[in-house]
């Protein structure tokens, strides 16, 4: 494995150590949250492709900001795959479960 990939996995798993659920205003939803982070613990450079999926198919995508920080609001509850991209690499993609009564599983 080259030190690339294993930067890219490292990163991605930070990613997923970093989400967070906040409750939404819309009852029975709610904002996912979460930071794309470097395994030095920096934010990338440039701005990461972020997508989020269900059932393979497209929920939302956005990119992060200055800080590595993204957000997905109006989410219900159920498993989503997320997926990190940037610096024409795609991190490892992870299973999110979100349950509205409990956030995240």
């Amino acid at each position: 494995m080259t030190n690339g990939r294993l930067s890219s996995r490292l990163s991605f798993l930070c990613l997923a150590l970093l989400l967070a659920c906040v409750p939404a205003r819309a009852q029975g939803q709610i904002t996912l949250e979460g930071r794309v982070v470097l395994p030095s613990g920096m934010q990338p450079t440039q701005s990461v492709r972020v997508t989020l999926t269900q059932s393979g198919r497209p929920v939302y995508e956005t990119f992060t900001d200055l800080s590595g920080r993204f957000n997905f609001p109006g989410l219900r509850s159920g498993t989503y795959q997320l997926t990190a991209e940037g610096d024409d690499q795609t991190f490892e993609t992870t299973s999110v479960t979100v349950d509205i009564g409990g956030g995240l599983a």
